[in-house]
């Protein structure tokens, strides 16, 4: 973004707000360069810092001359912050400005790059990658951080530590927290008094890469149809993101790697890519970029070496095979495989253990690019059917990081890969996101038992596929990912007591709704296609619903097909019933906590006519009476004019959900199963 001098808004230095540091105008003119020497440079005299006192502000915000628009709103959103807990409004004014005449006792906190931070050293270019430092002296507070600039895409979530830092403030002396996107979903308490203990404090997030995957690209809407309050919408989630530390500093980098070759090679060079079963042609089902290579042809090594001498023989190179199915049946490829004599179709199709070929590949690779880098490591996927650990015959030697995607209960999966010779980082890159629908389904103790388990098994990464956006129903595991992320020593219960008292009077009946949804998570057990195998999964309702033949082996049709069976009326009164005890303990004091109430009844709401659709969906197709199929149009535009309606309060992501249910053909409305469209006006 370009740097621009900061213009002090009229609404931040309106009378009222001068008023409430009970200071005359005049005391803002100047600058007072230099804070008393005594206790801006002897650390041990450091004193606590009051910003407001008896909900009036006893401090002003100073920001270098040159600062960017990020900055400036990081400092705005603090103000904001501040305002909602205390009523107090705290100046922001550019350090040029700022009042020579400022009395000793109002507090200064000098915010990102200053002179007066700089004059004592306090500078971001002295921190880590991705640090803060928040550092007191005498009657002033310097806080600076690393912060990663924007680029072009103002939306793009990118590592901002100067508001972590002010965050780390808010967290622990008001007890802020983010539960989702905007204003409702910031649980902000109140408080008469704001103060910042002595402190010098440098820190960065433990973990390399923290990434939940939550698009906010003007490519990917939330809402159709109203542009600004879309794009409102997306920087609430960056904004959300942000303030979760979500960003990375890892130069490791992941991704399914050989998509360009069959464009790229396949005409000169048809040996480099798996040989399929006799009667079919490459590329599988017409998608080169799900092609596989030949892993035991020396050639197909030999141009990946070329490869990464053209990108520059980087420490980390990326050589994560291709997704899907389709693996190579070589008989020098299977001659590579543990065990031995795995059924050809099984191979081609993904469901034998090929851990054994790629190990080798790897490993074979990796010896050969050692040669043009001896640093190189390599960073793959464990994943799918190469998922299995190496058996002891074959270690992987190879220096590597790598990406593990696993169900909640992979322990010895985690392990089994941590703890190879050539392991060098692991990252948690699970399919968590795309399992149970818009149903709340809430394995919040499961995922955060797992992830505290990988963090004490060398997780450098965390990076969840996907947040589509049931902010109602899944908020809870929403915030426990985001909260393991930086928070490992936190347990199912705090998260929960931490999501639970921004409800008010009304928490104790919201912490019983949530646990009604925890029981049937565990009784319904979902599948994950993506997990080995789970013996409670197996005694589940949702395994019972599979064998009878009620839904798919999907992760993204099979927890949909399931909802009429799962989520009737039956299921969803006593949830009902808890959200209508919550209400009457919060009675009429407290109107936001009977918002976020509110909010968790409507995405119910929508769950039960998504539920009505998909049941509908089972007795409709082309030759149903013209009557049954207008009935079945007519219900899926409610729910999708539903959706439209709760989408501005982050209930249900609408435009992101329904584009997800349409890309993938769940049969819930008209476009999905190739029924005729039919007039719906005027009836």
């Amino acid at each position: 973004m370009p740097i621009r001098p900061l213009s002090i808004s009229p609404r931040l230095l309106r009378i009222g707000l001068i008023a409430s540091l009970s200071l005359p105008l005049a005391a803002f003119t100047a600058c007072e360069r230099t804070p008393p020497a005594a206790t801006a440079s002897d650390p041990a005299k450091a004193l606590p810092v009051a910003l407001v006192k008896e909900e009036k502000a006893a401090s002003v915000i100073i920001l270098g001359d040159a600062v960017d628009s990020d900055l400036h709103q990081i400092a705005l959103d603090f103000v904001e912050t501040v305002r909602q807990a205390t009523s107090a409004e705290i100046p922001i004014l550019a350090e040029s400005g700022a009042a020579t005449g400022l009395p000793a006792e109002v507090a200064r906190i000098y915010l990102g790059p200053c002179a007066e931070a700089a004059a004592l050293g306090i500078t971001p270019e002295g921190l880590p990658e991705e640090g803060y430092r928040i550092v007191t002296r005498g009657n002033a507070l310097y806080i600076v951080g690393r912060d990663e600039a924007r680029p072009e895409d103002e939306l793009q979530i990118v590592s901002k530590p100067t508001r972590w830092a002010l965050n780390h403030l808010l967290e622990r002396q008001l007890g802020v927290r983010w539960l989702w996107p905007g204003k409702l979903g910031t649980y902000v308490p109140k408080a008469r008094e704001l103060v910042i203990p002595a402190m010098d404090l440098t820190a960065q997030p433990r973990l390399e890469q923290r990434r939940i995957r939550i698009s906010v690209k003007s490519t990917s809407p939330i809402l159709s149809g109203d542009a600004e309050t879309d794009l409102r919408l997306r920087r609430e989630a960056a904004t959300w993101a942000e303030n979760h530390q979500q960003g990375q500093r890892s130069r490791v980098v992941f991704g399914h790697a050989f998509g360009h070759w069959w464009e790229r090679y396949s005409a000169q060079h048809p040996d480099y890519f798996a040989l399929p079963p006799e009667g079919v042609t490459q590329p599988l089902w017409n998608k080169p970029g799900w092609i596989k290579l030949r892993l035991s042809n020396p050639a197909v090594i030999e141009q990946i070496a070329r490869e990464y001498e053209e990108a520059g023989k980087p420490e980390y190179y990326n050589v994560c095979p291709n997704d899907g199915a389709g693996f190579d049946l070589s008989p020098e490829t299977l001659a590579w495989d543990i065990p031995q004599g795995q059924k050809k179709d099984d191979i081609w199709k993904a469901r034998a253990n090929l851990t054994g070929r790629y190990v080798k590949f790897w490993n074979l690779l990796y010896e050969r690019l050692r040669e043009i880098n001896p640093d190189v490591k390599l960073s793959t996927y464990a994943y799918h059917s190469y998922k299995t650990p190496p058996t002891a015959e074959r270690p992987l030697t190879a220096k590597a990081v790598l990406g593990i995607v696993p169900g909640y209960k992979d322990y010895a999966l985690w392990e089994g890969w941590s703890r190879q010779e050539g392991t060098v980082g692991m990252v948690l890159r699970p399919n968590w996101g795309h399992i149970g629908a818009n149903a709340p389904y809430l394995p919040v103790e499961e995922t955060a038992s797992y992830m505290r388990f990988a963090w004490g098994e060398r997780m450098q990464g965390f990076d969840l596929d996907s947040l589509v956006g049931f902010w109602s129903t899944q908020g809870l595991i929403y915030y426990t990912w985001a909260r393991m992320m930086t928070h490992p020593e936190m347990t199912a219960d705090q998260l929960i007591d931490e999501y639970t008292s921004a409800f008010g009077q009304g928490a104790p009946q919201i912490r019983a709704y949530f646990a009604y949804w925890q029981r049937l998570t565990k009784e319904y057990a979902y599948a994950d296609t993506y997990a080995s195998d789970d013996e409670e999964a197996k005694k589940g309702r949702y395994m019972q619903l599979l064998k009878e033949g009620k839904t798919q082996d999907s992760f993204v049709l099979g927890p949909r097909l399931v909802l009429p069976y799962l989520y009737g009326d039956d299921v969803l009164q006593p949830a009902y019933a808890l959200l209508d005890e919550a209400k009457a303990a919060i009675g009429g004091g407290d109107a936001e906590a009977a918002a976020r109430v509110d909010f968790l009844r409507d995405g119910l709401r929508e769950l039960a006519l998504t539920r009505d659709a998909i049941a509908m969906s089972r007795e409709i197709n082309k030759a149903s009476p013209e009557a049954d199929r207008i009935a079945f149009a007519k219900l899926s535009a409610e729910l999708e004019a539903l959706r439209e309606e709760l989408a501005p309060r982050h209930v249900i992501w609408s435009q992101r959900v329904t584009g997800y249910e349409d890309r993938r053909r769940v049969p819930m409305r008209p476009r999905t199963m190739g029924l005729p469209q039919l007039p719906l006006e005027g009836l």
